[in-house]
């Protein structure tokens, strides 16, 4: 259980999952590509140092 963890790689591994809880809720969320995108990267950049990143979208109609 995520409650239980206590040692510090367990509390690198909550915020890991915390962070994926947050992206996720604004994959569902979130309609507009832009704005979409600063709230992903405001979370990832919690947990994941980067320089650049990437997100490929899938479009029914083009792809």
């Amino acid at each position: 259980m995520i409650a239980d963890m206590t040692h510090p790689t367990d509390q690198v591994g909550r915020s890991f999952y915390q962070t994926l809880l947050e992206v996720t809720n604004v994959l569902n969320s979130q309609r507009n590509t832009e704005d979409l995108w600063k709230a992903i990267t405001g979370h990832i950049k919690k947990v994941i140092s980067w320089e650049r990143a990437g997100i490929t979208l899938y479009h029914h109609d083009i792809d």
